[in-house]
């Protein structure tokens, strides 16, 4: 048997552990901190996933056509993979951002200077 990834979790892998990566080559100090709350969303999104997965199929809000057809409490494992990656990805970036606005920084100007990048002057 031949492992091939399907388009749905090759998506997933792409854009979601993308954005992961991207932010922890950025603000990997940031995340670890986050760590903790960041497993509690984590948890919370796993926990909803079963139930908004199953109220989309009924309502044919979307079809699973190219996957591995494997599913979990109602779901696919692509999609409990899209919701543990996209919450680590979105929400490490608005914690990240909100430390940053309660600090009085301008978040132009911080993300910027963690790439690396200057910003210009007037």
């Amino acid at each position: 048997m031949s492992f091939v990834l399907s388009p749905y979790l090759l998506t997933i892998l792409i854009f979601a552990g993308g954005s992961i990566l991207i932010e922890l080559l950025v603000a990997r100090k940031e995340m670890m901190r986050y760590g903790k709350i960041l497993l509690v969303m984590i948890i919370g999104g796993l926990l909803i996933t079963p139930i908004s997965d199953s109220f989309a199929l009924s309502w044919n809000a979307w079809i699973y056509n190219l996957s591995y057809n494997i599913y979990f409490l109602g779901a696919e494992i692509e999609t409990y993979l899209f919701t543990i990656l996209w919450i680590i990805s979105i929400g490490g970036a608005a914690l990240i951002w909100s430390a940053d606005e309660e600090k009085g920084l301008s978040l132009v100007a911080t993300t910027l200077k963690r790439l690396g990048l200057k910003r210009r002057s007037k």
